[in-house]
């Protein structure tokens, strides 16, 4: 590997790790405050950079609380394109979120912060949707990849179908986790979730 590779691997690590940071210090400060109650120079400080550089990253408060993070995305991507073939996209799709969810090899605290903030900030749910929607068609897009060769193809929209499915019992499975005060694990309650889609979604109804 040349210097030259090894020093942009170097800097895309560095700007990644500022992008996190300032991610998740926006995302502490306003589960706290409230987003009126945090301002840009806030973030900034908290984050150790300057609000030039927080601008270089994200255009807002909302995209710096939204926007995907790089690693869960190159998680699902890896989990989707090894996922076993014998499972079908629910089966893939489900797979991959269990590892997503899973505590023990993901911190899923910037995804408590999120919730938190949504419950208290219910005008925010727009920005986190669309968010939503383009993560989802980033994973539809993937699983279709995956089964492009599948014999014969599945019929239109089962694929987005499963993805949506597969989201709605996540945010589900959240919503009961954090009623229920954590008295069972959240990846518990999301695989039974998942089980009771797999058991009316699991065959594919045809296009006619």
């Amino acid at each position: 590997m040349s210097d030259e590779v090894m020093e942009l691997g170097l800097r895309e690590r560095k700007k990644r790790a500022v992008r996190i940071a300032i991610r998740r210090k926006a995302l502490e400060l306003v589960a706290d405050r409230g987003i009126c109650g945090v301002s840009v120079d806030d973030i900034a400080v908290a984050a150790g950079v300057s609000p030039r550089t927080f601008f270089n990253y994200y255009a807002s408060k909302d995209e710096a609380l939204f926007t995907p993070a790089e690693d869960r995305l190159e998680a699902a991507d890896s989990l989707i394109a090894g996922a076993d073939r014998s499972l079908g996209p629910l089966g893939g799709a489900h797979e991959a979120m269990l590892d997503l969810m899973d505590e023990r090899k993901h911190d899923l605290t910037p995804v408590r912060l999120r919730r938190k903030i949504l419950e208290r900030e219910p005008a925010l749910i727009g920005s986190f949707l669309r968010v939503s929607m383009s993560t989802q068609a980033h994973w539809v897009a993937r699983l279709h990849e995956r089964f492009a060769d599948h014999d014969p193809p599945f019929p239109d929209g089962y694929i987005e179908l499963v993805v949506t499915s597969t989201w709605a019992a996540a945010g589900t499975a959240l919503s009961v986790w954090g009623a229920g005060g954590h008295a069972e694990p959240l990846l518990d309650i999301l695989r039974r979730q998942l089980d009771q889609l797999s058991a009316g979604l699991a065959h594919p109804l045809s296009n006619s």
